[in-house]
């Protein structure tokens, strides 16, 4: 669950109510600086990417869903893309209030 830009993982005060509903029983809620500016937001999907890796080499068949709001979706959207290109599927990403963007890897 990805917070938006300018807050943090604590503005999710109903994120265990999104991942009920996504059927999760254990979520995260990883800060990614949340500074407004392309490099903030390829930083933070960067690390995020390598904690999931991480996470996916101990627990292969645990599925993999995003919520991402504000840029927090354009986070989630490029941490999804770095997964797909090294093999690790993202089950659902769900966006609200992302302004597009083009971001290429």
């Amino acid at each position: 669950m990805f917070h938006g830009t300018f807050v943090g993982p604590k503005s999710w005060k109903k994120a265990s109510e999104w991942a009920n509903a996504m059927g999760d029983d254990e979520f995260s809620t990883p800060d990614w600086g949340g500074k407004n500016t392309d490099l903030a937001r390829t930083e933070g999907a960067l690390e995020i990417f390598s904690e999931i890796m991480k996470y996916h080499k101990e627990n292969p068949d645990e599925p993999i869903n995003f919520v991402g709001h504000s840029h927090g979706g354009n986070v989630a959207v490029m941490t999804a893309s770095m997964l797909k290109i090294n093999g690790v599927q993202v089950n659902t990403l769900v966006t609200k209030g992302t302004p597009v963007r083009e971001y290429t890897l």
